[in-house]
């Protein structure tokens, strides 16, 4: 990302970039959790309320949210069923699941074409470059 921005690209982020980085930060420290305290399936909607586990998750969130929205712009999106409409002609492109279509609607709708991404679904979708270091997604490219 770093030498990206240095070579002159302008990062951007969708809004639903948060809901997705709140998502995997709260799995995260849930997973932690269980490990904590030795239950695999304890709920989710319970660890949400140990207010003093809701503090760390939200903290985190705050952390990284800074982090991401500090080093790019956000991108204007408009959800409506014209994008649900795009976004499910997306789905039916490749094998990406419907949040990315979301994110991929986005890009078009904004004339980006690269995207920095670890998730190797994205690699379905012939219309965009992507930029990873994912080894399974790297052999998908080829």
């Amino acid at each position: 990302i770093e030498r990206a921005a240095n070579d002159g690209a302008i990062l951007s982020h969708s809004a639903l970039t948060f809901s997705e980085l709140s998502n995997l930060i709260e799995n995260t420290e849930l997973d932690l959790y269980r490990l904590k305290v030795g239950n695999q399936f304890f709920d989710k909607k319970a660890f949400r309320r140990i207010s003093n586990e809701r503090q760390n998750v939200l903290a985190e969130i705050d952390v990284a949210w800074k982090a991401v929205s500090s080093m790019s712009k956000c991108l204007h999106s408009k959800l409506d069923d014209q994008f649900v409409r795009n976004s499910y002609a997306t789905l039916c492109e490749g094998v990406v699941d419907p949040f990315d279509s979301f994110f991929i609607q986005t890009m078009r709708d904004n004339s980006i074409d690269y995207v920095i991404t670890d998730d190797h679904d994205f690699c379905s979708i012939s219309r965009h470059m992507i930029v990873t270091a994912n080894s399974t997604a790297l052999k998908h490219t080829n």
